[in-house]
């Protein structure tokens, strides 16, 4: 009976926490509480039922800085307002985990509204993503005088065909 006791509340413990955390971590939670468990014990209440933590994701960067094109000067420094409609759009590109796997998703943000602009989606993290984006955003809104594109500093950022990209935009 006492097994089955431990077990519930290890089980409690486990929901409470998501399912992030498995029998050493749930094991210190008990024994914080109050209640005095073996940590084997707390292992094998878990083990039954089929409760197993789920594993963390490890980091994975999508940015390659190892590139040698040209990174265009940082205007913004990281005062994100703006005064006018489409004064400084701001574009990056994240992954999104999927069942089909890892999906970047590069959005480009238009400051004023605070409005993504144009995105393009692609399981490949290249120039062609940044572009369609770009492409997708313009689009919607053409670019005006004093115009301002903040971009990661990636190599997709940085590529020639971007670079003309931007060009062809503010010449329009």
């Amino acid at each position: 009976m006492r097994d089955a006791a431990l077990a519930a509340k290890a089980c409690a413990v486990f929901v409470e926490h998501e399912g992030r955390d498995g029998s050493p971590c749930v094991w210190r939670e008990l024994c914080g509480r109050g209640d005095v468990v073996v940590e084997r014990k707390v292992a094998e209440g878990m083990r039954e039922p089929g409760l197993v933590a789920r594993q963390r994701r490890r980091f994975r960067a999508t940015t390659d800085p190892r590139h040698h094109d040209p990174i265009a000067p940082n205007l913004l420094e990281r005062h994100f307002s703006a005064s006018a409609p489409n004064e400084p759009w701001v574009t990056d590109v994240t992954a999104l985990w999927t069942h089909a796997g890892r999906l970047l998703v590069a959005a480009i943000l238009d400051l004023y509204r605070q409005r993504v602009v144009g995105w393009a989606a692609s399981a490949n993290h290249d120039r062609a993503l940044a572009l369609d984006a770009l492409r997708a955003a313009l689009v919607v809104r053409r670019s005006s005088p004093g115009w301002v594109h903040h971009e990661g500093r990636g190599s997709p950022y940085a590529s020639a065909d971007d670079r003309h990209a931007l060009e062809r935009a503010f010449s329009n």
